[in-house]
């Protein structure tokens, strides 16, 4: 047995001396790895259409469009967009839109660009990377050394066609240890299921990039999360074509994929954002042999096959897929809301809301919600902060081992199906060893057990759900097989499995393993509050709080009716630490920073902004496009600045709203110091040139939310414009039956703007969002 599995059996051990161990953290150490998926930096942020297609040259649907959006992202430099237009486009043919390159397919909106195919070959609709590359690889290299858990390198026989930058794969052959393929007889010794997800009986893999060769030792930009060992044939492998870097799909919709909607294959910083994707046969969204791509703030739902075999998965993370960030999504009304088969470690799906995985013939039965399985052997993957009806992972195929479960929600409930056959908030089927859950919530408030009379904590064998279906139905079912209710738990199972500051809705009482820390961070691979968090609680779920379970966004934007926030513009909390997510900035010399001493609500870093002379300080969100209504929310903290009052300048903008072309300041923010005291004003043009101003509004030298509205008048004599600012949540400001009609928002900035002689300090800014119409603070 590989050294990766000593600490376990020395937890047992332990246990077995009834001796407590302290532990100097929350679980036990070497279930973790570096979990810092995605793309760093965040999704880039692209401005340049290199061209734009539009429905109508297709008749809005009635002509196939795939060839002519394929011509155009075939001649498209690379970092520039191709733009669609709103309206419905038809992709038929022999292939997907290949995105080949690294260039962004944006739509109109996910409610407006519309991407159906109609026809039943087997093609999904897009597709990042590289559809048909040589699955076993165009070259290997045997390593001469073990690749050791956490290492960046690995030595080989030979880095003959490796080189720096390359898409890599590390692997080796089936060590018994620790993994299991399962008794279904597809994925037995010689059988082709072997091969499905992998290199022919390679099932533990991870795929890397090369940041430097050496002689015969080749580095990479992550660590190996699962050790591999020259005993079982470990290799590093190559691929002919460079992958694609850099490519996104965002802002529309799609539908009737017959291989899956999207598909990113053999790709690296690739993405998907902002996307409403539906009714697909094939994984609705599927990751193969992917490398820090991201797929967040999206939703997947429905199938037109919803039975098991495959066509009915919303997610599937794949064939070694490593380092990948799933966040802020909804997934929804899938035979399997995901699965991970055979993926490599270092992924983190978080965030996202689960629901109403089902058997279209067999709705009783509750499948399997956020899982690390479905062939063997996911490894090292975390999930965090996660709603879903349950978590498990199945045994079809063998299991996975030390997957991680951090701050979730397993409710025990589909909001839409009978909660009957298998119900569970956590079980763990054959085969999965190494499992860690901390800080987690069973259940939910006011939950019903029907139709069972009541709960149990926790079903033990004999299973109570064996067929007895009027036994109390339990929260924790650890250690069995749904292919046989009369079978014993599998020991390992229930040996290595870590439950850690656990709170449920049946005992109401949080369950702490002896020795080990009950502090517990916000998040296992966050530093910082996440932007989509807002205002909300973070971390949402707190299982030893008060108050066990917050908003998770994705959920309450499915519950309000909009899965796709379609109504926002742009966001930045400056926890990048930089500028780079913002359209422009003047800095002035590096006057204007992003600075831990600006952090506000709940954030370490902010934009702060030193002031000794007359020089504008901005950054600017050029995001908004010809918009008729708009709204931005921000902390602002005066921090004793002076706008020079001793020279009798009282004011300095500190916000404005503008229209490009011809260039005009539609509304202002106005702070004004006079005697010490701070106070702020709304200031909103005319079509005249004259201003409609609010009144000056008392704030005090600390941070306070700032809101505005701006809304254009509805035609050149309705004079139903209207403004408004809120400060700390409250309506201070509100001004009606405007005469705006002439202008529309195309930019903002934010920062120290209209600086007269004689200003100095400091001013700082936080936690920035910009949207159409909802109102974006509480």
């Amino acid at each position: 047995m590989k050294s990766r599995l000593v600490a376990t059996g020395l937890l047992v051990f332990a246990c077995l001396a009834a001796v407590p161990r302290v532990h100097a953290d929350f679980m036990p150490t070497d279930r973790r790895t570096t979990w810092n998926p995605g793309i760093a930096g965040g999704i880039p942020t692209r401005k340049t259409v290199c061209a734009t297609v539009n429905a109508s040259t297709f008749l809005n649907g009635v002509l196939d469009a795939k060839a002519g959006i394929q011509a155009v992202v075939d001649l498209c430099p690379a970092g520039q967009v191709v733009q669609l237009s709103a309206g419905e486009f038809r992709i038929d043919g022999d292939d997907p839109i290949f995105i080949n390159k690294g260039i962004t397919l944006r739509g109109a909106g996910a409610n407006a660009t519309h991407l159906r195919k109609t026809e039943d070959l087997q093609n999904p609709v897009v597709l990042i990377g590289e559809r048909f590359f040589n699955l076993d690889g165009d070259g290997s290299a045997n390593l001469t050394a073990n690749g050791v858990k956490g290492a960046t390198s690995v030595q080989v026989a030979s880095t003959a066609g490796f080189a720096v930058g390359q898409l890599v794969l590390v692997d080796e052959t089936t060590d018994t240890s620790y993994v299991s393929w399962g008794t279904d007889p597809d994925v037995g010794p010689g059988q082709p299921g072997r091969g499905w997800f992998t290199r022919y009986d390679r099932p533990v893999g991870q795929m890397m990039e090369i940041t430097g060769i050496a002689g015969n030792t080749v580095s990479f930009n992550t660590p190996l999360h699962m050790g591999v060992d020259t005993a079982h044939a470990a290799q590093l492998t190559r691929f002919a074509n460079p992958a694609v870097k850099f490519g996104g799909v965002e802002d529309m919709h799609v539908y009737g994929g017959k291989d899956g909607n999207i598909q990113l294959s053999y790709t690296m910083y690739s993405w998907v954002k902002n996307v409403h994707s539906e009714y697909s046969k094939g994984e609705s969204v599927g990751l193969t042999s992917c490398f820090r791509c991201t797929v967040r703030d999206s939703y997947f739902h429905d199938t037109p096959n919803p039975q098991p075999g495959g066509d009915g998965y919303m997610l599937s993370v794949a064939r070694y897929s490593s380092d990948n960030l799933i966040e802020d999504n909804i997934f929804m009304n899938g035979n399997k809301v995901m699965v991970m088969r055979a993926s490599g470690g270092g992924n983190v799906i978080a965030y996202n809301y689960f629901d109403n995985g089902y058997i279209g013939d067999y709705l009783e039965w509750v499948e399997t919600g956020i899982n690390a399985s479905h062939l063997t052997c996911p490894h090292f993957e975390l999930f965090e902060g996660n709603q879903a009806f349950n978590i498990d992972g199945d045994d079809t195929f063998g299991g996975a081992m030390d997957i991680t479960y951090f701050r979730n929600q397993a409710t025990s409930h589909r909001r839409d199906f009978p909660d009957q056959d298998n119900r569970r908030a956590i079980g763990l089927m054959y085969y999965h060893y190494n499992y860690s859950f901390v800080g987690n919530v069973l259940g939910y408030a006011g939950m019903s057990p029907a139709p069972y009379p009541s709960f149990d904590y926790e079903d033990f064998f004999p299973w109570e759900q064996g067929g007895d279906f009027n036994a109390p139905v339990a929260l924790w079912r650890i250690g069995y097989t749904p292919l046989d209710w009369n079978a014993t738990p599998d020991p390992r199972v229930l040996s290595s499995i870590h439950r850690h500051a656990n709170y449920d809705y049946v005992t109401n009482s949080v369950e702490l393993k002896p020795g080990f820390d009950t502090t517990l961070p916000k998040s296992m691979y966050l530093t910082l509050k996440p932007w989509f968090m807002a205002d909300s609680p973070w971390p949402w779920i707190d299982a030893q709080g008060t108050t066990k379970v917050n908003t998770l966004p994705a959920r309450a934007r499915f519950d309000a009716g909009q899965p796709v926030d379609l109504d926002l513009i742009f966001a930045d909390n400056f926890q990048s630490s930089d500028l780079s997510a913002w359209g422009a900035s003047a800095t002035g010399a590096g006057k204007l920073t992003v600075s831990s001493q600006a952090g506000m609500a709940s954030t370490t870093l902010g934009l702060r902004a030193a002031v000794s002379d007359s020089t504008p300080l901005y950054v600017e969100d050029d995001w908004p496009q010809d918009e008729d209504q708009f709204r931005a929310r921000f902390y602002f903290n005066p921090s004793g600045f002076d706008p020079g009052e001793a020279q009798g300048h009282l004011r300095t903008r500190i916000f404005l709203v503008f229209e490009e072309n011809p260039l005009r300041r539609l509304s202002a923010v106005v702070l004004k110091r006079q005697g010490g005291a701070f106070s702020l004003l709304q200031r909103c043009r005319l079509d005249d040139g004259s201003f409609a101003d609010g009144t000056f509004v008392p704030i005090t030298n600390a941070a306070h939310s700032i809101e505005i509205s701006w809304k254009r008048s509805s035609t050149p004599t309705a004079n139903d414009g209207a403004c408004q600012m809120y400060v700390d949540n409250v309506l201070v400001s509100s001004r009606s039956g405007l005469d705006n009609n002439v202008s529309s928002v195309d930019f903002v900035r934010m920062g120290a703007l209209s600086v007269k002689g004689g200003a100095s300090g400091v001013l700082m800014w936080d936690q920035y969002w910009s949207r159409r119409k909802t109102l974006i603070g509480p």
